[in-house]
């Protein structure tokens, strides 16, 4: 369990920069061209970090959660994919929504959270949902706003790409967590 608030630490470490922008200015000034591909790197490490935590995270059941529940923490998951797709895009709705990145966040940990009863998801998903809620209220403090360049047509690739996203989740959630998203006995109430 260690492991895993450690990762998630390092995480919310790291993807706090964009929303203090007096470190991400001292950062782009001392690495310059290399500052992106070096954040982009590092986030991804992070996130790697979080998924082999959790495959060395015993099961320790805390609550348990209403099995209806699963099926809402389907939706809100559909929900953050989409944002999450919004956020990689330049489309109008980045520039409505402000912070995709942290509302897909709210949305995949809420639906874990309310989902999982065991201690490592409180730890997983808690802190990250910690971490969108002080990203945004950082990023509204330093009045960060996303890039001002709109792409045509971004809006309705950011949203095919987070459908298409989620369903290839859906399929691959048992082989990369090691815990499939819905079991045919869940189906039929066993």
């Amino acid at each position: 369990m260690i492991l895993l608030f450690i990762a998630v630490a390092m995480f919310t470490a790291v993807h706090l920069v964009p929303a203090l922008p007096s470190i991400k200015s001292r950062l782009k000034e001392r690495f310059g061209a290399a500052y992106g591909p070096g954040f982009g790197l590092v986030a991804t490490i992070t996130l790697i970090g979080i998924v082999v935590a959790w495959s060395f995270t015993s099961f320790e059941p805390v609550y348990e959660p209403v099995k209806f529940f699963r099926y809402i923490n389907m939706a809100f998951s559909l929900l953050a994919f989409m944002f999450l797709g919004i956020f990689f895009f330049r489309g109008k709705l980045r520039q409505f929504f402000r912070f995709p990145f942290a509302i897909a966040v709210v949305f995949w940990s809420t639906g874990h959270l309310i989902a999982n009863g065991d201690q490592a998801s409180i730890i997983l998903f808690g802190g990250l949902l910690i971490f969108a809620i002080v990203f945004i209220i950082l990023s509204l403090i330093n009045k960060v706003f996303p890039t001002l360049v709109v792409r045509d047509g971004h809006d309705v690739l950011s949203l095919v790409i987070g459908v298409s996203v989620y369903i290839a989740m859906v399929q691959l959630h048992e082989i990369i967590i090691g815990v499939p998203v819905i079991r045919i006995d869940q189906i039929f109430g066993g």
